[in-house]
């Protein structure tokens, strides 16, 4: 089993050293500590190099509108989750509702025009 240091697997994942203790204690890369610090599996670091690359890629997704391909950018996607989870919330009262909503829907219509604005639309 080849092995590394917390601060080599940081700069293979682009990760923090942080991050990086947390997923060995949570079992997400595979390590053991020897004298008080961690000695990280390699293999382990490399392929969960693979599933973030995945996520991103996904994350990256391009949506078809017809005939056109275009990408939405995170923050109006963003808008949409939020849209959807208050329109989804029964602890807001419907006037919290309405107003988080509006707001929402101002906030992802200059995210809009900012995008359109770049793109040259």
């Amino acid at each position: 089993m080849k092995t590394t240091s917390i601060r080599e697997s940081s700069k293979i994942l682009n990760q923090t050293d942080l991050t990086v203790r947390k997923h060995l204690r949570e079992g997400v890369i595979k390590g053991r500590k020897v004298d008080g610090k961690w000695v990280v599996d390699l293999e382990s670091v490399e392929e969960y190099k693979k599933v973030l690359q995945d996520r991103k890629s996904r994350h990256d997704q391009r949506i078809q509108e017809g005939s056109k391909t275009i990408n939405v950018p995170p923050r109006i996607r963003s808008c949409n989750i939020l849209l959807k989870r208050v329109s989804e919330d029964e602890t807001l009262t419907p006037d919290q509702s309405e107003w988080v909503t509006q707001l929402l829907m101002r906030y992802q219509g200059e995210f809009v025009k900012e995008y359109n604005k770049k793109k040259g639309r």
